[in-house]
């Protein structure tokens, strides 16, 4: 079959009819991007991957001290973003300081 494509669509074409394998489909989770629109608040502004507001949604969800959470969050982020000289590392300097901090106030 390697040396003939043809075959190869003919032996997929015939599983498919008879059942023995599925069409691929579209994932059913679909993945959030940058771009995804996000309601203003004390995160607003900072340069938060999807897999941020996953684990800040989840660590503050329900909690009646939710505003004071993201409040602080957000302090940490800017105040150990901008104690990095290179500017490179400065956005990972802050996401691993405030995802440390939440996941420490949250865990109490």
């Amino acid at each position: 079959m390697a040396d003939n494509p043809a075959l190869a669509d003919l032996a997929v074409a015939d599983a498919l009819a008879q059942g023995m394998i599925r069409r691929a489909t579209a994932p059913l989770v679909r993945e959030a991007t940058d771009d995804t629109p996000r309601a203003p608040g004390p995160l607003a502004g900072l340069p938060l991957l999807p897999e941020d507001w996953t684990f800040v949604q989840a660590r503050t969800q329900g909690r009646p001290d939710r505003d004071r959470l993201l409040r602080e969050y957000r302090r940490r982020w800017l105040e150990a973003s901008a104690a990095e000289p290179v500017p490179h590392k400065r956005d990972n300097r802050g996401r691993r300081a405030a995802n440390l901090w939440l996941m420490e106030a949250t865990d109490r």
